[in-house]
């Protein structure tokens, strides 16, 4: 059984043959992954960035996130 929080902040990639790979929020499959929410480990895209779940959660780009966690698995 998937909990249907964890489906909606997940992402997707197209099915298409471009070189370049473009991951798209689930909840909004139009719109693109932009940053991750720190406080609830979620990828977000523009739509769940504004609403009203991530309110006064700290948003920060995926590089960010990315460099901060590579950072803290490699020191375990």
């Amino acid at each position: 059984n998937v909990d249907n929080d964890e489906l909606s902040h997940s992402m997707s990639r197209p099915d298409d043959n471009n070189s370049g790979i473009t991951h798209c929020c689930k909840l909004h499959p139009t719109k693109k992954i932009e940053a991750f929410c720190e406080k609830d480990y979620k990828l977000l895209c523009i739509d769940c960035i504004l609403s009203d779940r991530h309110k006064n959660h700290e948003i920060v780009s995926i590089a960010k996130a990315s460099e901060k966690h590579c950072t803290y698995l490699r020191q375990q």
